[in-house]
């Protein structure tokens, strides 16, 4: 009878899984846009967590992952790093000013790399383990942790830059003029 009960346990994880992370996605968001005050500053910074996400469910196809009963409890790890990533750029971005990606990405980027790096190592270890369920944490982490630290180093300068480009081009405020100020 155990094992049908354990069965049960894991098809609610999952299914339950799913849901409690699309909850904490959008409990997120909203935080996020109480932080910065402003629609578009938050989706601006929320979007390379979706992409991240996203890349990450992609990913997980290719390399014919599913989530189980271990690895979902990886998911509000990416949630946290993911978003922790993209704010702080944000934040630096916008204490910077106009024209000072190039110097945000080298200094905050970095710091955000290493932070994401420690915490990716930490997974390492799981991921070289004879358990499949401990080696399936470890597996989903690094890409997760991957993804996510890529869509905020590659995805939220590519759209601060543009919105800075079109300011410069007098067609509309970009996400510094419009949120509160430090």
């Amino acid at each position: 009878a155990s094992g049908f009960i354990l069965v049960e346990v894991i098809r609610a994880v999952q299914r339950d899984g799913v849901l409690m992370t699309l909850l904490a996605t959008i409990v997120v968001l909203l935080v996020l846009l109480v932080d910065l005050r402003s629609f578009r500053s938050g989706l601006i910074v929320f979007l390379p967590l979706l992409l991240g996400l996203v890349w990450t469910a992609g990913a997980m196809g290719f390399f014919k992952m599913k989530l189980g009963l271990y690895n979902i409890l990886v998911l509000p790890t990416l949630l946290g790093i993911g978003i922790d990533a993209s704010v702080h750029l944000y934040h630096a971005y916008r204490a910077f000013g106009a024209g000072s990606l190039r110097y945000v990405l080298k200094t905050t980027g970095m710091a955000i790399v290493i932070a994401a790096a420690t915490t990716g190592v930490g997974f390492v270890g799981m991921a070289v383990v004879s358990h499949n369920g401990l080696r399936s944490i470890g597996n989903l982490a690094i890409l997760g942790i991957s993804t996510c630290l890529f869509g905020a180093l590659v995805s939220l300068p590519v759209l601060l830059a543009f919105f800075e480009s079109m300011k410069n081009r007098g067609i509309r405020k970009g996400p510094i003029e419009e949120t509160h100020s430090l």
